[in-house]
């Protein structure tokens, strides 16, 4: 019976202790997005606990102007390479405040390499 017992108190007690949180960027985090100009396939993974590096795949959509005397314009769809590393400053400043830094929100600074092939 007293084992019993002990067992309920340690499992009472033990919904109230809180694992430390862990402050910092996510692992991986893979998105995929639509717009009117194109579409990309992203991935945000982890190098150090607030450095990531984001690698973009996807189709840019542009106009291509004829200037050889006859202005003739038309549609081009390019496939386009990103790399982008980034900084995130300011996650524990945000978790003191309450705000959120799940899926890597927060201030970042940047790097953005695009590269385009025809």
């Amino acid at each position: 019976m007293k084992k019993i017992v002990l067992c309920v108190l340690i499992l009472c007690c033990a919904s109230w202790v809180k694992a430390q949180e862990y402050i910092g960027v996510n692992r991986s985090i893979w998105e995929i997005q639509g717009t009117i100009l194109g579409t990309y396939l992203h991935n945000e993974s982890r190098l150090a606990k607030s450095i990531t590096l984001r690698t973009e795949v996807g189709l840019d959509m542009g106009e291509w102007y004829d200037s050889h005397g006859t202005y003739n314009t038309s549609f081009v769809i390019v496939p386009a390479l990103t790399l982008e590393p980034r900084y995130y400053y300011n996650l524990n400043k945000r978790h003191a405040k309450s705000k959120r830094i799940d899926n890597n929100s927060g201030n970042f600074l940047a790097f953005k390499i695009i590269g385009y092939t025809l």
